[in-house]
């Protein structure tokens, strides 16, 4: 993005997830919203500033998947190095500004390469063996477990730099200060109130095996929508998954996907 289009951080993507319901839902159309990982914190925001406002396109129901609503539970690597690091050492070593020649020069990131870094040293062992697989899957010709292979690494290595602002925001109050879990976050100058949400149902989705999003720190979200009815919220626990098998693969597909059209059809309208 060009240093002109201006700055970027966590209230501007809670407004573009406002806008973009109030927009799609501005006919009456029911609008589902789905959030995985990182945006869930920002879509509860969302939802919530929507269902005080009493606005009318705000989402015919919410789902949180893998979602850190409140990292404090279970805590894992993450979780921790944002607990043991300062929030100074992250600006420090995190960020970079974009070279002269590109478009976006002179813009703070939290460069793509330095986010690959960091998702292949968190399982240095796991992509070994993957790519020792990989090798012997080409030996048997196994065009099947080769395809599978490259179409999880063509997404895994799909990275982009994110804006400085919006990366250190989502550390500071997110990974750090757990703000909205504490019910001490705002947007826009007001408190966030995840209570004002009264009828919007609410699916929260972990994976057993999750290192990133512990299980638990998603379904945190049930004690924020205290006034939502316990008759519309529900939770689900997909055994033998890890972060990335919540959204994507053949658990993705078998396991986590019907649970999703099976909520999204029993709601379908506020």
């Amino acid at each position: 993005m060009p240093f002109a289009a201006g700055d970027f951080g966590l209230d501007d993507q809670i407004a573009t997830i406002i806008d973009f319901l109030s927009v799609w839902g501005a006919d009456g159309t029911p609008v589902h919203l789905v959030a995985v990982c990182q945006p869930g914190v920002a879509a509860l925001t969302a939802t919530a500033r929507m269902a005080e406002d009493n606005a009318a396109a705000r989402p015919a129901s919410l789902t949180l998947i893998g979602s850190p609503i409140d990292g404090r539970v279970n805590p894992q690597m993450p979780n921790r190095v944002a607990s043991r690091r300062s929030f100074a050492s992250f600006e420090r070593d995190m960020i970079y500004s974009v070279p002269f020649g590109a478009i976006g020069a002179g813009r703070r990131v939290y460069p793509g390469w330095l986010q690959h870094q960091a998702f292949l040293w968190m399982k240095p062992r796991y992509h070994f063996d993957k790519h020792l697989g990989q090798l012997r899957s080409a030996w048997r010709s196994d065009t099947e477990a080769l395809a599978q292979h490259d179409a999880f690494y063509a997404e895994f290595h799909a990275v982009m730099d994110l804006p400085a602002t919006f990366y250190l925001d989502t550390i500071d109050r997110v990974f750090q200060r757990h703000l909205l879990a504490r019910g001490c976050a705002t947007f826009q100058g007001r408190p966030v109130r995840p209570d004002a949400i009264v009828d919007i149902p609410l699916l929260t989705g972990e994976g057993a095996n999750d290192d990133i999003t512990g299980p638990g720190q998603t379904r945190a979200a049930h004690a924020l929508v205290a006034a939502l009815p316990s008759r519309q919220k529900f939770a689900w626990l997909q055994p033998d998954v890890g972060h990335f098998g919540l959204f994507s693969g053949s658990r993705w597909r078998q396991g986590v996907l019907p649970q999703l059209a099976s909520f999204i059809a029993a709601h379908p309208s506020r």
